[in-house]
């Protein structure tokens, strides 16, 4: 889990965890970023089963050579900048809960 961001309590307490978080080269059965609040986020070369990425503000968000392949949430998520690529090592049977986000996914039919 990579804590803070927003308050549960109250919409006005937010605060940024950290300028950058990387992480690289992982294999993570669970990832919780939920309510995240950072200038930067960056995913590269991860196996993923699931990733909960769900009520975060990013400046720049940045996914490649990263593979989910159970459940993805980024409802209600919104980056400034962002450049996604699930692509590789993508399966059809992962699950995207995208409401309310402005994160864009490769069209199923390319992955």
């Amino acid at each position: 889990m990579i804590a803070g961001g927003f308050s549960l309590k109250s919409a006005d307490r937010i605060s940024n965890v950290s300028q950058s978080i990387d992480i690289r080269n992982s294999t993570i059965p669970t990832l919780d970023a939920s309510y995240l609040n950072t200038q930067r986020f960056v995913l590269t070369n991860n196996q993923i089963t699931r990733a909960n990425i769900s009520n975060s503000r990013i400046g720049n968000l940045e996914v490649s050579s990263t593979s989910i392949t159970g459940k993805l949430d980024l409802r209600g998520t919104q980056a400034v900048k962002q450049k996604v690529d699930l692509r590789a090592g993508s399966t059809l049977g992962r699950v995207d809960q995208m409401d309310g986000s402005n994160i864009e996914l490769e069209p199923r039919a390319q992955r």
